[in-house]
């Protein structure tokens, strides 16, 4: 008995050291080694930027990313995504005394501070973060944000159990990142010693003719470069401007007129990405498209020709790549044109159905007449290349990739106008080669009308996407060349996310809002930021104007239960723009609703620019100015209130009363932007850390002039306007009496 004792007790000894060597037990190594080690071996596809606890910028943000204090910790790290993607590796390691629930809780509220975040323009990154994974082991406690969360998690866990290991992956990490690998010859460098050709600066009477059509950007152009001689069509994009852009090529035109519109590809400053392309050719308008600043100057005159020869307004494509390039160009001397006398003619330009009849078949045939033209024209050219296996069509930015990835090696047919498109060029150019491959960015257009002509040998959407901006890599990733990675810095940037300015004037009532659980619909404009953490108080934005036509529709929808909890915010600018008709709507129907028009005095997001409710026009001289308050009276509206943003308890006040009210109201939330020059700020508030009981209520506003160091409030003496937004919160006086 004693034996068979004996046996069972050295088999399980042998067993407990089998499940030790099984990785049950944690190696210590550094937390920045097992990412930097994580990242070499198991290769995360975004995360590429490695910070740990001995780079001030990150320990300076933790508590932003995790809302805890570093004394929790006794060594902390975290790898994220320098291309504005959710992946990350946050490793927390905890100190003696903190139990691993306050770790993984500080890992679950990164997570969802970053699905808030991302919840605003990245769909597939929110998917990511509910699929995150977050696990313990030993001290460690893990987030893990990619696509393969499972294997990285694996990986991580394999590598916390063999010091080792962790060291050898992590030295080879350091390696590479701090001398990568070169594995192509630098192009020789531009010679920037070289002179600049001089050009003859035009006066702004040049553009006395131009029409610019554009959103508030393209006013606040105007109005910085005083073209006082131009007009501009100031919307949102071609969309807005579908109504009449349909029409006009019925009725055609008596002079020159081209319409500028620039996609954004990549949605750096939009909320869709638009296809123009797809306007022109239901419009049946011609369209050309630049390529760089040159041409861009080139084609606009063109435009007028073509738009005067067969009497069509002619659309001219940017994007925002080309928008926003410099390069050189060559000037002309102005062209003067007489200007073309009115005549009246009612066949031509009254579009009731007999007349728009009629219309039509010269709208057909001008096509046809375009299209021909675009076979012989300078602006669709092929450029050969050595070999013929591939021929590339492309335009715009794509073409310069397109040149810049391959040189001479694959023809190329550049297309200078894209609606209508040449029919027996491209056919020619198809048969020269084996293949044919279109780049283009956004939708399949070429390539849908290539295979409309008959041509079998053409792909495209095939290799690129049609979501988001290419890029050089990116076409010659899928036309598999040399990719080029560059340099990465030795030391990491912080992510800098944006947020409202300090001291400005919505952040008090967003916090007001947020703090009331009150259903925000928004609208365009900087004050969109109320939907970014910490303050995350509104709901919803669509375009402009929608906050308030959504509203009247939101509360007739749901029923009065829900009128009672939920209002639209829109700015002075956008309510006079696109918010108007909404609120008369919302007055004529008698909706029980809110509106809050959140009164800046300036149209903040796009450079300053003036509006109808400032009192100066766009050139800055003295105007009629729009009185708010009489304009709602005017509209039906009964009950309009007037609060500063500044005072807390007054917004309060004033939303209780007016979604109590059983009737349409408007709250006018009224104090100027904290950038504007004439505004006077009291000077920053001082922070008294000894009185500071780390409630952290201060935080709460999201206020980047405020921070929190060792459990006590600082604030940033640069940034702070004294705005007095956090001493309203906190009780202590730690923020100035």
């Amino acid at each position: 008995m004693k034996r068979i004792t004996a046996l069972l007790l050295a088999v399980l000894c042998m067993l407990s050291v089998c499940a030790c060597n099984n990785g049950s037990k944690t190696a210590d190594v550094s937390a920045k080694d097992l990412i930097a080690a994580t990242m070499n071996s198991a290769k995360p596809e975004s995360a590429d930027t490695l910070c740990g606890s001995d780079d001030q910028s990150f320990k300076n943000r933790f508590y932003y990313y995790y809302g805890i204090e570093t004394d929790a910790v006794r060594d902390y790290a975290i790898a994220y995504s320098s291309a504005a993607k959710s992946d990350e590796i946050s490793v927390l390691v905890a100190a003696k005394g903190t139990d691993m629930k306050t770790l993984t809780d500080a890992l679950e509220g990164r997570r969802e501070m970053q699905r808030q975040t991302f919840e605003l323009y990245s769909p597939e990154s929110v998917e990511m973060l509910k699929n995150a994974v977050i696990f313990t082991q030993g001290d460690y406690a893990v987030m893990i944000v990619a696509k393969d969360p499972t294997a990285i998690e694996s990986r991580v866990k394999e590598l916390l159990s063999d010091a080792g290991e962790v060291e050898k992956e992590a030295k080879a990490y350091y390696d590479t990142a701090v001398t990568p690998t070169v594995t192509s010859k630098p192009e020789k460098a531009y010679d920037y010693s070289l002179p600049v050709p001089a050009t003859e600066a035009k006066d702004n009477s040049w553009f006395k003719d131009a029409a610019f059509v554009g959103d508030s950007r393209m006013e606040g152009i105007m109005n910085y470069a005083d073209f006082e001689h131009s007009s501009n069509f100031s919307h949102v994009g071609l969309n807005v401007a579908a109504d009449p852009l349909f029409t006009l090529s019925y009725t055609g035109v008596r002079g020159g007129m081209v319409i500028g519109v620039a996609d954004d590809a990549g949605m750096h400053s939009s909320q869709n990405e638009q296809d123009s392309r797809h306007y022109a050719i239901a419009a049946k308008l011609p369209m050309l498209e630049p390529s760089d600043a040159a041409e861009s100057l080139a084609f606009a005159k063109l435009a007028y020709e073509l738009s005067e020869k067969f009497d069509t307004p002619v659309l001219l494509k940017m994007c925002t790549r080309v928008a926003h390039a410099q390069s050189v160009v060559e000037t002309s001397e102005r062209q003067e044109v007489a200007p073309i006398p009115y005549e009246k003619d009612i066949a031509k330009f009254v579009m009731m159905p007999a007349c728009a009849k009629a219309r039509h078949p010269i709208v057909e045939q001008r096509t046809l007449a375009l299209q021909a033209w675009a076979e012989t024209a300078d602006v669709n050219r092929v450029e050969d290349g050595a070999d013929h296996s591939i021929g590339l069509i492309s335009s715009s930015t794509s073409y310069q990739y397109v040149k810049e990835v391959c040189g001479d090696k694959y023809p190329v047919l550049k297309l200078g106008m894209i609606h209508p498109l040449p029919v027996e060029k491209i056919r020619a150019f198809a048969k020269s080669v084996e293949k044919v491959i279109v780049v283009e960015e956004l939708d399949g257009i070429i390539e849908a009308h290539c295979r409309s002509i008959g041509v079998t040998n053409v792909t495209g959407k095939e290799l690129f996407g049609c979501i988001g901006e290419f890029s050089q890599n990116y076409i010659a990733e899928k036309l598999g060349m040399a990719v080029h990675t560059g340099h990465k810095l030795d030391e990491s940037i912080p992510a800098r996310p944006p947020v409202m300015c300090a001291g400005c004037p919505h952040r008090g009532l967003f916090y007001t809002l947020k703090k009331n659980k009150l259903t925000v619909l928004g609208d365009i404009g900087c004050y969109t930021l109320g939907a970014a953490a910490p303050l995350a108080a509104i709901d919803s934005t669509i375009c402009m104007g929608a906050s308030v036509s959504g509203l009247h529709g939101f509360n007739k929808a749901s029923g009065e239960e829900n009128a009672n909890h939920t209002v639209a915010v829109i700015g002075d600018s956008t309510f006079m723009h696109s918010g108007v008709t909404g609120l008369i709507n919302i007055a004529y129907n008698e909706s029980t609703s809110t509106v809050i028009i959140l009164d800046n005095s300036i149209t903040g997001m796009t450079g300053h620019q003036q509006n109808p409710t400032t009192g100066f026009n766009l050139k800055g001289d003295p105007c009629t100015k729009i009185d708010l308050e009489a304009l709602c009276h005017a509209v039906g509206i009964r009950r309009v209130q007037v609060v500063d943003p500044y005072d807390l308890a007054a917004c309060d006040k004033a939303i209780k009363e007016e979604l109590a009210a059983n009737e349409p109201s408007v709250i006018i939330s009224r104090r100027p932007c904290a950038l504007l020059k004439y505004v006077k700020h009291p000077g920053p508030i001082e922070a008294k850390p000894e009185k500071c009981v780390g409630c952290k209520a201060c935080m709460k506003l999201g206020c980047p002039a405020i921070s929190v160091m060792g459990g006590k409030v600082q604030i940033d003496n640069t940034l702070c306007t004294g705005c007095g937004l956090c001493r309203q919160l906190c009780h202590k006086g730690a923020l100035g009496e």
